[in-house]
């Protein structure tokens, strides 16, 4: 069966402010936008995506790789293969946000991106390389020990964030949360003590990269 289906179609088409039309192609959605070129979207459906579950989508221009599950994780290898291409990677709702862009496939979510530029700019970091869609591997200068980071983006992780970063995304270093507003919960951060992983906020994991 083909992954791209009425129902993302009709998920794509309420972008309408930027989105005029939808046309399904097997696994690709053909985007058509009001003030910008078309865009293709390679659909797939994986708990975890690899290189060799979206290898088929680059079969011409391609834009965009979306995964269906919200908790769906892209791996190193599908990652790189997408960026090699000059290709986006994320949920539906990144590639929603995406068709905001003249080039879709430059798309980096805003979270991440912070994230990214804050570490390349780090007087103490060499190197930052994607392990999965929430795992950085950063390598450091000065003879320090590579780092791995575990991403999180929400308002205030719970010990259910924590949970669900051990059980998929094990091993890391360091559990970074990144929103400024609020900090994880008491309950988040004795889950992690339990399972001898640092949990910090943004500006303590910047700290941490230096020592």
């Amino acid at each position: 069966m083909p992954e791209a289906d009425a129902f993302i179609a009709s998920l794509f088409e309420k972008v309408d402010d930027v989105v005029t039309g939808v046309e399904l192609d097997g696994d690709h959605v053909h985007v058509h936008r009001k003030h910008a070129r078309p865009v293709r979207v390679g659909i797939v459906r994986r708990r975890d995506v690899h290189a060799a579950d979206i290898a088929h989508l680059f079969d011409g221009d391609l834009d965009f790789v979306a995964n269906v599950p919200r908790d769906g994780l892209f791996q190193g290898d599908a990652i790189a293969l997408c960026r090699e291409a000059g290709v986006g990677w994320g949920g539906l709702a990144d590639a929603m946000r995406a068709f905001h862009l003249d080039d879709p496939g430059g798309y980096t979510s805003g979270e991440m991106g912070f994230v990214l530029a804050g570490l390349h700019r780090h007087s103490h970091v060499d190197s930052v390389s994607f392990l999965d869609s929430r795992r950085l591997l950063v390598t450091r200068v000065h003879g320090l020990e590579p780092l791995v980071l575990y991403i999180e983006e929400k308002y205030q992780p719970e010990v259910a964030a924590v949970h669900f970063a051990l059980d998929r995304c094990w091993p890391f270093d360091i559990f970074a949360s990144t929103n400024p507003n609020r900090g994880p919960t008491a309950q988040a951060e004795s889950a992690a003590a339990e399972a001898g992983v640092e949990i910090l906020r943004w500006g303590p994991t910047l700290s941490r990269l230096r020592r």
